[in-house]
């Protein structure tokens, strides 16, 4: 069956269903155009400029369907499918998955809820169990290449295969979660060239802690997860051992009256999992070696002109965790205007600077190097 027929067959199915409380379709459609200029440091180099279509570009184009069921007793069960797709070419995104960006049940009652499935690790920004998206930062993980927190911070920004999420009830605004994946990737391959097996060794497990606060002005969230990075077999048979990483994450977020003001911080240990890479950081970061050190954000929402003006700044200051004399320090700046046609569509313009310097050999042997990038597009929820 095609995937198209399959999709319609699963939705029609869904919306149908006499004993459904509640089912729910909705989605997002974002494009734009984007441009980037890169400076890779090189000495007689030429800058290397851009100009393309691109989706997602404030946050990822999708469709999905949500619903749920009372039991009775305080109790309700519900389910979320979420699918990502790329609207410049009709592509499914997050490596092709149907239901890439949530394919999530859960049981909830007064003791809390209790979810199973794939879903956003706690310190990423994908709803509905990921705590620091749009909600913590102007720019959330970032807008397409204007820089967000996925430039700075270690960590999951994708969802987790195979992962299970308790949330405690709210006691005064404060809820605690706790999550573990027991294969974080199903898609993934090792150095070795192979995929672990679920609950092994051999296969990336991760678990995570946290804290959330909230009420109507403030909101803080905290966050401390570790990635059991697999260990593996290679083709001469020897067995590589690859450290746990250590990341804590925190940050707050306050609405003034006349301004929202956004404070983020990160400290990581033996981390191996850094998604963006402006310019040349591209080295150093995906080398696939533990990194230790840290990053730090401060952003600002302000309302001017019947729309919001954005601005965030941004360092991560980073080295191998095995060799101190190779390392690399990134600053970003971020400046942005959003504009609501109305209560569903909304246009927006973005500009943003990433300068890396390196010590080492990670950066080509040059050392420093910069991107300029800047996003235009609209974006319409249904």
């Amino acid at each position: 069956m095609k995937k198209s027929a399959l999709v319609m067959a699963i939705a029609t199915a869904l919306a149908s269903s006499a004993f459904a409380a509640e089912v729910t379709m909705y989605g997002k459609v974002d494009v734009g155009l984007a441009f980037t200029s890169v400076d890779n440091g090189a000495p007689n180099g030429d800058r290397v400029n851009t100009l393309k279509m691109a989706s997602g570009q404030t946050a990822g184009s999708r469709w999905g369907i949500r619903g749920e069921e009372d039991l009775g007793n305080g109790l309700k069960v519900g389910f979320k499918l979420e699918s990502g797709f790329n609207t410049d070419d009709g592509t499914m995104a997050q490596g092709g998955r149907l239901f890439g960006r949530q394919a999530s049940l859960f049981v909830e009652g007064q003791a809390g809820n209790l979810k199973f499935g794939r879903m956003g690790a706690l310190a990423s920004g994908f709803p509905d169990t990921g705590l620091f998206g749009g909600n913590m930062s102007p720019f959330a993980v970032g807008y397409g290449e204007v820089p967000g927190h996925r430039y700075i911070f270690a960590g999951n920004f994708a969802p987790l295969d195979n992962a299970i999420t308790y949330t405690t009830p709210s006691f005064n605004g404060w809820k605690l979660m706790a999550q573990y994946s027991l294969d974080r990737d199903t898609k993934a391959v090792n150095l070795g060239g192979k995929h672990g097996v679920e609950g092994k060794s051999s296969a990336d497990r991760h678990a995570a802690l946290a804290a959330q606060f909230r009420n109507t002005t403030t909101e803080f969230n905290a966050v401390i997860d570790t990635t059991n990075y697999a260990s593996f077999n290679t083709a001469t048979g020897m067995t590589v051992e690859q450290d746990d990483s250590l990341v804590f994450t925190a940050g707050i977020r306050h609405s003034f009256d006349w301004v929202t003001l956004y404070v983020n911080g990160q400290i990581f240990k033996d981390a191996r999992d850094f998604l963006q890479e402006a310019n040349q950081g591209l080295a150093f970061l995906k080398n696939g070696q533990g990194k230790d050190g840290w990053g730090a954000s401060v952003g600002v929402d302000y309302p001017a002109l019947g729309g919001i003006l954005k601005a965030q700044v941004g360092y991560m200051d980073a080295e191998l965790s095995d060799d101190s004399s190779q390392s690399l320090k990134r600053t970003i700046a971020s400046l942005g205007y959003w504009y609501d046609l109305s209560k569903r569509t909304a246009l927006h313009a973005n500009v943003g600077y990433v300068y890396d310097k390196g010590e080492g050999t990670w950066l080509n042997g040059y050392d420093n190097a910069s991107c300029i990038a800047s996003t235009v597009g609209i974006v319409h929820n249904f």
